[in-house]
């Protein structure tokens, strides 16, 4: 009888280990998720659209001098970003 008791309480604490884990799971996924939405609401919000380079030299080329600094694979400007604002 005492080995049954026991082994419900391991069966409880396995399932709320598992339900622990899913909810964690599920509010990061949902956290990533705001983020990327919220993003891309504030942008539409504000009609904001990408600067081409010849636009905004000054800042291209601020961008550009600090691109190897920042460690980024590539500067923006050698890649379409207008998929970021659709």
């Amino acid at each position: 009888m005492a080995l049954n008791s026991l082994d419900g309480r391991h069966d409880a604490r396995s399932r709320h280990r598992w339900v622990n884990r899913f909810q964690t799971v599920l509010l990061v996924f949902t956290l990533l998720i705001e983020l990327v939405v919220a993003s891309a609401t504030t942008l539409r919000l504000y009609g904001a659209r990408p600067l081409r380079s010849n636009e905004a030299p000054v800042i291209w080329s601020l961008l550009r001098a600090l691109m190897p600094r920042s460690f980024a694979p590539m500067c923006p400007a050698r890649r379409d970003l207008s998929t970021l604002w659709r």
